[in-house]
């Protein structure tokens, strides 16, 4: 879920994962490590729902390795607004968080919460 500040528009989203092996470093830069997509839109666009994997065909998308949540990696999704490129959300996962999560819970802030103490985190951060 985009979920943005206000009415403010989205201009780019960035989905990436990384694997989380106690041998290699997670944020080692290198094609084969990193799987995700990104893209940018101009217009910017409202926030709503969206498969992880699956973004609207509508979006220009730009992916890069495994397009499917796998074990053994973190994930993280972030969006940034048109004004500076200040990122306005921003989440990291793993397969097993996501797993763990219960009918109607989303994953924020490091923890599973229901869609009613997302938008009080969110407005929170807002």
């Amino acid at each position: 879920m985009l979920a943005p500040c206000g009415r403010n528009d989205i201009t780019s989203v960035h989905v990436s994962s990384r694997p989380t092996d106690p041998g290699r470093s997670p944020y080692t830069p290198g094609a084969e490590q990193e799987s995700g997509w990104w893209s940018d839109f101009d217009p910017g666009i409202g926030g709503g729902s969206l498969p992880l994997f699956a973004p609207p065909g509508s979006w220009s998308v730009q992916p890069h390795g495994e397009q499917r949540i796998l074990p053994g990696r973190r994930y993280s999704v972030d969006f940034c607004s048109p004004e500076d490129g200040v990122y306005y959300g921003e989440v990291y996962f793993t397969a097993e968080d996501l797993a763990g999560l219960e009918p109607g819970e989303v994953w924020a802030g490091d923890r599973a919460m229901t869609r009613k103490e997302f938008r009080e985190y969110r407005a929170g951060k807002c």
